[in-house]
């Protein structure tokens, strides 16, 4: 999923968060961070603690929701067929 997140956004790096305290069961949350993140040393939970946010026009709009959300399905295929092909 990771590889797909990041062919799909193109980052300078990502973040992986692995949780289960509040919910019943582990997920993972994966952040694509940039070079012009505010404050690109710290953790995503750590700047928004902070009171850093995304900014309202830097949010997706339904079509460009749908554009990246079937980037990373595309990119999930390939990665999934390259794994499948592996020795």
């Amino acid at each position: 999923m990771a590889e797909a997140v990041y062919k799909a956004f193109l980052p300078r790096k990502l973040n992986y968060e692995l949780l289960g305290n509040s919910e019943a069961h582990l997920h993972w949350h994966i952040f694509p961070r940039y070079q012009n993140d505010p404050i690109p040393q710290w953790p995503v939970w750590a700047a928004i603690g902070k009171g850093i946010v995304i900014e309202k026009d830097h949010i997706p709009d339904r079509q460009q929701r749908e554009l990246l959300i079937n980037k990373i399905r595309e990119n999930l295929e390939v990665v999934s067929d390259n794994f499948q092909k592996a020795p």
